[in-house]
């Protein structure tokens, strides 16, 4: 296991919250699926999640609503590492794409989705980064007033990875605390808030209600991984590789939870191929071209403090 710092602002979760488990996806076979029974409040909704990315520059699905071939929503990061937030029936009803780029593989990262058509125009769609509202988009087209869209609908959900009934794109790295809140547009201090001395943004329980079709999953019952734990019952199957891990947004050094170093894929090292489980964590390995030397750099620096293997 690779080195281990606590997390910036680490005594702010004393008495409040810990990630205490999340997920991995291994980028070939793992994710969720879910077709709920009946639908929900598609036009007004929340999904909030935290993730930590393995291998940046790859085209990974987030979350994505399945209707048909040519009708669904989605969140993905593309290849160019941006991200984009779109639903499409034919033709695009609306689309977002930062221009801001997301390839950090060193720290988890919170994405907040905040959805009302009925709302006016420009407030529609909120999508944030770590407690900030993204403004600046290459592509950027709203969705029309009290549009109606697949999420939440009587249909196939897939999370962290490839869309349902269609395979591909699978997800490559981490994740925790994955929340649907339908029937609300909220905003990301209902699950963080920014240390008080750094301005970073961590994790808080959400304590607010769900909703029809509102899920909270955890990631904390092993067996299983895709339990909800909102109340609704709303459980997901998993499907292919998941494994649970404790690299965490927070940071509990007795219980080995934290974020943990990884390979940096970043680095000017020629990476070209990979291989072992749990790639980047535990047990993998990351290879250079045979031509000339290089070496491979962690996620996380040494300079103080105090580190564990």
């Amino acid at each position: 296991m690779f080195a281990h710092r606590a997390t910036i602002g680490a005594a702010n979760y004393r008495g409040r919250f810990f990630v205490n488990r999340s997920v991995y996806g291994d980028g070939s076979t793992g994710y969720f699926s879910k077709t709920f029974s009946g639908a929900g409040n598609q036009k007004k909704f929340t999904v909030s999640l935290w993730v930590k990315l393995a291998k940046p520059g790859t085209l990974q699905r987030l979350f994505e609503a399945y209707a048909a071939a040519s009708n669904f929503f989605y969140l993905i990061l593309n290849a160019d590492n941006t991200l984009e937030l779109a639903h499409y029936s034919a033709a695009y009803d609306f689309r977002y794409i930062t221009t801001q780029l997301e390839r950090d593989p060193s720290g988890w990262a919170h994405i907040l989705v905040a959805v009302d058509t009925d709302a006016a125009s420009g407030s529609r769609v909120k999508i944030y980064w770590n407690g900030s509202q993204i403004t600046a988009f290459s592509t950027e087209s709203e969705p029309s007033l009290s549009f109606t869209t697949d999420w939440a609908a009587a249909s196939e959900h897939g999370l962290l990875g490839r869309p349902p009934s269609v395979a591909g794109d699978y997800f490559y790295g981490y994740a925790a605390e994955i929340v649907h809140v339908n029937a609300q547009q909220l905003t990301p201090s209902s699950f963080g808030f920014a240390d008080a001395v750094t301005g970073s943004w961590h994790p808080k329980a959400y304590t607010g209600t769900y909703g029809t079709n509102g899920f909270h999953l955890d990631f904390a019952n092993s067996p299983a991984l895709g339990i909800d734990v909102s109340g609704n019952g709303n459980n997901w199957t998993v499907n292919g590789t998941v494994t649970q891990t404790t690299d965490s947004p927070t940071d509990k050094a007795a219980s080995n939870i934290g974020n943990y170093c990884v390979w940096n894929r970043l680095t000017p090292a020629s990476i070209t191929s990979s291989s072992g489980t749990r790639d980047n964590l535990l047990g993998g390995c990351l290879s250079k071209a045979a031509v000339g030397s290089g070496g491979v750099f962690g996620t996380i620096s040494f300079d103080s403090g105090k580190f564990f293997w």
